[in-house]
Order: C-alpha cells, then sequence, then structure tokens
C-alpha cells in the first residue's frame, strides 16, 4: 500500500504503530526523532509520515512545517499525535500542513481507520499515490 515512516521517541509505541502499519500491508520504516526522519526523508519519498509531538529537539509541529517545505515531503500525508490529555493543538496542526491530528491512545482500530481514511481520499484526489 503505502510507504509510510513512523517518527516516535518512544521505541515501544515506534514499533507498536509500525506493527500496526505493516499488518495492514503498508511498508514502514522508523525515526526516533524530528532529525532523523528530515534524514530519512532526504533520501526518499514518503506517501505518509506520522508524527509524535512531543520528541526532544524538534517537536511534531516543527518537523511537519519543515516537512512540509522540502522537496521530497511536500505531498506527503502527514499525521500529527499526541499522548496529552488534551490531544493535538488541531489549529496548530492544521497551521503547519498536517492532513489529520489524533490522540495517541491504545485504540489501535482509530489509528488504522484514520490512516486509511486519508490514504483513501488522496488515491481519490489523485487517482494514485505519489
Amino acid at each position: 500500500m503505502a510507504h509510510s515512516l513512523v517518527v516516535d521517541d518512544d521505541p515501544v509505541l515506534l514499533d507498536l504503530l509500525s506493527k500496526i502499519l505493516r499488518h495492514a500491508g503498508h511498508q514502514v520504516e522508523q525515526a526516533e526523532h524530528g532529525m532523523a526522519c528530515l534524514a530519512l526523508v532526504n533520501q526518499t519519498h514518503f506517501d505518509l509520515i506520522i508524527t509524535d509531538v512531543m520528541m526532544p529537539e524538534m517537536d511534531g509541529y516543527e518537523l511537519t512545517q519543515r516537512l512540509r517545505a522540502h522537496p521530497n515531503a511536500r505531498t506527503s500525508l502527514i499525521i500529527i499525535q499526541t499522548s496529552s490529555l488534551s490531544g493535538p493543538d488541531k489549529t496548530l496542526s492544521e497551521a503547519v500542513g498536517a492532513d489529520a491530528h489524533i490522540l495517541k491512545t491504545v485504540n489501535l482500530f482509530r489509528v488504522s481507520q484514520v490512516v486509511a481514511q486519508i490514504l483513501a481520499q488522496r488515491s481519490e484526489t489523485s487517482g494514485r499515490l505519489e
């Protein structure tokens, strides 16, 4: 399906989300922080990038903003996720260019549902994933 990149400084959550996406048929790569994500994006295009908000050195909002300015990531779908009880800041998520924002939960079905939904929207709009 999609070539995906998961960015999270929590190795347990990084592996869990990666397994969920692989189980859904996606090709998945991982990055433990924003700079590692940007290094991977320098090498290849990802159809989908899921990033945590709270990470050291660069938060998910700044990372998303930098990705939107990067030639290899301008068309990538980006989901911002957080474990903060207040959830991701919807206004800020939209301002930096995220396609979706979700609360990091153990509701794995919801994560899979959002991923499938935004990939389907992209497919309907362009007829293919870029």
